[in-house]
């Protein structure tokens, strides 16, 4: 038997727009182990402990949820062979790392696997740090197969994996990247408490009422360097069948009682066709549930038939990702986006009656005053092109992206938890900057100015928007927008207030 571990998860307090979300890629391989008839234990620590918060003793802001450290060790079965650890995030590294040690003292001879994206990214230097045993590179589905059928023994043999041998860093032959979608099992949620991320009103998108993740592609086929995309899945991007999709979303309805699905792909739609045979499917089925995109998908496919089709399929909220306004960024940074696609595409979304939010970064290394002026423009477009919410995200060195190598290789920053906790570290005015011609406190302050001239044109345009999503929101719980899921989640985590009403969607 294998225990497969959800370590506990990072958080910001305040003003905190995402919260702690069922592990789909941990609920993947309990869905496999499922399948094939293998033993296995699963120890949710977020989910089993949502409104347990910790300061972080450096970082008071920051906070950890889910169960304390000795509480987890104590849920693992004495009967287990192998103890299986994901860290999805960086950020969650170093809490892991600190459960790690424990699980070792309790378990000195139980072999200790990580996987997930932060394993994959940097394999030598989790291993050193931690008593972590072993790691499974890139997707675990069929990993987490060869390790049962091995009944979790001679893992140095697995293809897929790799270890420390004198200090070394050695990898077992590579694993081939998955191509059959359909061989894949469904997640197991039964092993999840999945009642507490829905009374806790947990989702990646705005709150819709009861949502659930899936996942209706795999990969992603762009090479950006400030994505660490390509270092877990490679380059090839695959869709799932839109019958299979539409089926585990009526299997989510019909079972979990679900209201909305979250989308949570690394970029949900390229092909226009794949894209429309889904809202086709959707229809036809009327299940009667919303959709949201929240990490945001490409505008290329985008015309109005495909942007009709998803409003009438139930798509509510989904984001654009241009990062940037500046041509000159996106080429130094291989963001293939097209801005005049992009406009086209924003104004097919408006006129669906979607609504939209588009993403920027600000702070990468090559970034100038030009450049962020050439983006507070593009802002100003979104604004009195009807687009709904505006994000700006400060450059970080994801562990396993091109740009992350390079800024480690020339020193700008170290593996250590000042590093790790750089995604929730926001807030923090001591948070280093990684652009060479722009000062911190430039960046802060223009992104403020940003943002000011983003939501001022666009309220000041369209004054009953606020009215009309704040009245919503009161009355049937819905959120509408982001804002307003940053409004709810400020007065939740003042007061514990919510609004519990979901009449309408």
């Amino acid at each position: 038997m294998i225990t497969l571990i959800n370590p506990n998860g990072i958080k910001t307090k305040g003003l905190q727009v995402q919260g702690g979300y069922p592990p789909i890629g941990l609920a993947y391989l309990a869905g496999q182990l499922k399948r094939e008839g293998y033993p296995y234990q699963v120890i949710d620590a977020v989910g089993l402990a949502l409104d347990n918060y910790k300061a972080l003793s450096r970082y008071p802001h920051i906070q950890q949820v889910g169960l304390e450290i000795d509480d987890i060790v104590n849920l693992i079965s004495a009967e287990t062979k192998c103890i299986g650890l994901s860290a999805y995030f960086s950020s969650q590294w170093p809490a892991l790392c600190e459960l790690s040690f424990a699980i070792r003292k309790r378990f000195p001879k139980i072999p200790i696997i990580l996987g997930g994206e932060h394993g994959t990214a940097l394999p030598e230097e989790s291993l050193k740090t931690s008593p972590i045993d072993f790691i499974a590179l890139g997707e675990g589905d069929e990993t987490i197969l060869d390790l049962a059928k091995a009944d979790y023994k001679d893992i140095n043999n697995i293809p897929g994996m790799c270890y420390l041998n004198d200090g070394k860093l050695v990898k077992t032959s590579p694993r081939a990247r998955i191509t059959n979608l359909k061989e894949i099992a469904l997640p197991d949620w039964d092993s999840f408490p999945l009642e507490n991320y829905f009374s806790n009103r947990n989702s990646s998108g705005t709150d819709r009422g009861r949502s659930m993740l899936m996942l209706a592609t795999r990969g992603c086929p762009y090479q950006c360097t400030f994505c660490s995309n390509d270092n877990m899945y490679g380059q090839r991007y695959l869709e799932r069948d839109p019958v299979d999709v539409v089926n585990e979303m009526e299997l989510y309805v019909k079972k979990y009682k679900v209201q909305n699905i979250d989308l949570c792909d690394l970029t949900t739609i390229i092909n226009r066709r794949w894209g429309i045979a889904l809202c086709k499917e959707l229809i036809q089925r009327n299940l009667n549930i919303t959709f949201q995109m929240p990490t945001g998908t490409r505008a290329e496919a985008f015309n109005q038939e495909l942007a009709e089709l998803l409003f009438q399929a139930g798509c509510r909220n989904f984001a654009f990702a241009p990062e940037s306004g500046d041509n000159n960024i996106l080429k130094l940074v291989k963001k293939k986006v097209n801005l005049e696609k992009l406009e086209q595409a924003i104004h097919h979304v408006i006129n669906a009656k979607i609504n939209l939010s588009c993403f920027f970064v600000y702070g990468f290394p090559q970034d100038t005053k030009e450049s962020i002026r050439n983006s507070i423009r593009l802002a100003r477009k979104f604004a009195l092109w009807g687009v709904h919410d505006f994000s700006i995200s400060r450059f970080l060195p994801y562990p396993g992206s091109e740009l992350s190598e390079e800024l480690y290789e020339k020193g700008k920053f170290a593996y250590d938890e000042d590093y790790y906790l750089l995604p929730v570290r926001f807030r923090d005015n001591r948070a280093p900057n990684f652009c060479d011609n722009l000062s911190s406190n430039y960046l802060h302050w223009i992104t403020i100015y940003t943002y000011i001239n983003f939501y001022l044109l666009s309220f000041f345009l369209r004054p009953h928007r606020p009215i009309i999503n704040l009245i919503a929101w009161l009355t049937t719980g819905v959120e509408t927008t982001r804002y307003i899921k940053l409004l709810a989640n400020k007065i939740s985590d003042q007061t514990g207030w919510r609004v519990h009403n979901y009449s309408k969607k």
